[in-house]
């Protein structure tokens, strides 16, 4: 509901107290798909606006945390105006930001296709995200307004007539969405719980009685929704925030609530809680997947190494035809390639002697009975590991805090590293660089400046890592090291890894990125230059986007 129109009304009304009349700052992006509005005067402060597919919402917080690095300069002609109005749409989830010289930004949420327009005399004259389609075309407004009639529905008669013109086929859901879209997906369950109507029921099993009951109710949820209250979350287990509400939901009674002074307190807390909740999930699963990765490559390990023990050992059969040779010498001679002995015919190498081609067979016969008995002894080794892995696996399975996986991680950090888990143990001393871990346990180590690069570079890096930078770009140089885990690292590991060195560059905000990759050996610092700049030779140009990896 973070995004509902109601919502939004109140977000424009709180903004319209705290940051009219204030002088923008700075308009920037330093993360993916989200917007900051800096704002000087007399609460100076930052908006928030989300432009997440799943995740749309406004706020605002006190002071500014732009980040030095990586962050990117938006509508840079508005930097010094000032904020005039600010109103929300009367038909649709759009807040317009009245500006000067007859300019106007639009912050429309509509989920997927979120987006903050620019217009200057209502001709479009940027947009945040799809620049480039969006200003091909003929620069009209981007989004058509539904026209207000809906919201002119004021009573129940007037509503059970329009319901009966929707047509069959509909359930009860889509006609009240369709008559009442200001209600949103939250408010309209909140109205069948109130009714005891099953959404999914066919439209056309209500009598005139029930639908004046769902209107009315409908109605009073709207009133209640646009009135001054505190929102309200409500808690799916101690700190998984699974619902944002504007009003006290009777359909969300059985989880724990918490209400906010204003809107904007709401919103924060609630985003906040949500990230948080978000992380610890993709952490833990995260956490599993390598877990169970790990125990499927050591049951296939077993399987293999139990069949090899099930076949029958050759090391009898050599030493019965050692047996053999050595027992029929005088009619053996060297150059022989075989001898038959009772229809069986048995190899010979030409160039031994009969009494070395017998010792031959009784070698093998040692090196069989050796490496069976290495075998079972690997065998033991793997099933505990397994054993260990299922132990690991069963605990972290019941984790419910991001602090229970650092405390995990912590305290069976001997464990996991056995499977190519880093180890971040606390107290351990880590490389003084960004660190990641990419598909199938690798690491990947990214600099943070010229002189971390060259540190990187020049001294953490081995031989045979694989070393990635934006090609034609200043950047992070991003190293993968071949030895943080078993076997070779996969295609979509070294993609990762050069989506990293993508995201660490000047070139962050374009859609392909071109990264270049090359072993460490080929990479050299001629004398003299400056800090961070190499030579690479033997390279290979990746095109990735930028982005870091989804379990860090």
């Amino acid at each position: 509901m973070l995004s509902h129109y109601y919502t939004l009304q109140h977000m424009a009304a709180f903004l319209s107290k705290t940051v009219e009349g204030a002088t923008i700052a700075g308009i920037y992006s330093q993360d993916r798909n989200q917007l900051c509005i800096h704002c000087e005067g007399e609460n100076s402060g930052t908006i928030i606006i989300s432009c997440e597919p799943s995740f749309n919402y406004i706020c605002s917080r006190r002071g500014a945390s732009r980040a030095k690095k990586n962050s990117v300069d938006i509508f840079p002609s508005l930097t010094g105006g000032p904020i005039r109005r600010i109103v929300c749409n009367e038909n649709d989830r759009i807040i317009h930001f009245f500006l000067e010289d007859g300019m106007r930004m639009d912050v429309a949420l509509f989920g997927p296709k979120a987006n903050i327009f620019l217009f200057r005399n209502e001709t479009l004259d940027d947009a945040f995200l799809r620049k480039r389609e969006l200003l091909a075309g003929e620069k009209r407004s981007p989004y058509k307004l539904v026209a207000g009639d809906t919201a002119r529905i004021q009573d129940a008669q007037a509503f059970v007539t329009r319901f009966r013109t929707l047509g069959s086929g509909l359930t009860i859901q889509h006609a009240l969405r369709s008559l009442l879209p200001q209600l949103g997906i939250t408010l309209t369950a909140e109205v069948f719980h109130r009714c005891g109507v099953t959404a999914a029921s066919s439209a056309e099993m209500l009598i005139d009685r029930d639908l004046e009951r769902l209107f009315d109710t409908a109605h009073k949820i709207m009133v209640l929704a646009q009135e001054e209250l505190h929102p309200f979350i409500y808690y799916d287990g101690e700190n998984n925030p699974t619902c944002f509400s504007l009003i006290p939901l009777q359909s969300c009674e059985q989880y724990r609530a918490e209400t906010y002074a204003d809107i904007n307190e709401g919103i924060q807390r609630f985003v906040s809680r949500k990230l948080r909740s978000a992380s610890f999930l993709k952490g833990q699963e995260s956490l599993l997947s390598r877990l169970e990765k790990a125990e499927t490559r050591l049951e296939h390990t077993i399987n293999r190494i139990e069949t090899e023990l099930q076949e029958s050992s050759r090391a009898d059969e050599y030493e019965r035809l050692g047996k053999i040779l050595m027992a029929h010498l005088p009619v053996l001679s060297k150059g022989m390639k075989s001898f038959t002995y009772e229809n069986e015919v048995i190899a010979l190498e030409p160039a031994m002697s009969p009494v070395q081609n017998a010792e031959r067979y009784f070698v093998r016969a040692k090196k069989s009975k050796i490496a069976r008995g290495e075998q079972r002894e690997r065998l033991v080794d793997v099933q505990r590991q397994h054993a260990q892995v299922v132990s690991l696996l069963d605990e972290a399975a019941e984790i419910q805090t991001s602090e229970m996986i650092v405390q995990f991680q912590s305290s069976r950090e001997k464990e996991l590293a056995q499977f190519g888990f880093t180890a971040t143990g606390a107290g351990k001393e880590l490389p003084p660089f960004r660190i990641f871990t990419v598909d199938g346990g690798f690491q990947v180590l990214a600099g943070k400046s010229s002189e971390n690069n060259d540190l990187l570079t020049l001294k953490h890096a081995k031989p045979d890592d694989l070393w990635f930078h934006a090609r034609g770009s200043s950047g992070s140089h991003v190293v993968l090291k071949m030895k943080s885990a078993t076997g070779q690292p996969s295609k979509k590991a070294i993609q990762q890894a050069a989506s990293i060195a993508a995201y660490y560059s000047k070139m962050k905000n374009a859609s392909m990125i071109p990264v270049a990759m090359t072993e460490k050996k080929y990479v050299r610092k001629p004398k003299g230059v400056p800090a961070g700049t190499v030579v690479i030779e033997r390279e290979k140009v990746l095109f990735v986007e930028a982005e870091l990896p989804s379990d860090t």
